[in-house]
């Protein structure tokens, strides 16, 4: 939510599947692959200094403990989805 100033976000609930996706800002490519990361500040993180590199890397530990995956796709200034879906061993 703090990095979207307009538009809104959208939850969307399926069988297995939870998808939150808002109209904010977007994440870097490049910080993709380190979102999880304990401590990992992306661009957009370090240029408000409004993050700690915390919340997503406890989400996982959660998430993963509770069997679930979580995925981020994201865009510059076309938003974020969090994907959400649980492991069917």
């Amino acid at each position: 939510m703090k990095y979207t100033k307009k538009g809104g976000v959208s939850i969307y609930i399926g069988t297995n599947q939870l998808k939150i996706k808002d109209s904010g800002i977007g994440i870097l490519a490049e910080d993709l692959p380190r979102l999880f990361e304990h401590g990992f500040t992306g661009y957009n993180g370090r240029i408000q200094q409004k993050s700690t590199g915390l919340g997503l890397y406890l989400s996982r530990l959660i998430l993963d403990k509770l069997d679930f995956e979580v995925k981020i796709e994201s865009e510059i200034e076309k938003g974020t989805t969090v994907i959400i879906t649980k492991r069917m061993d």
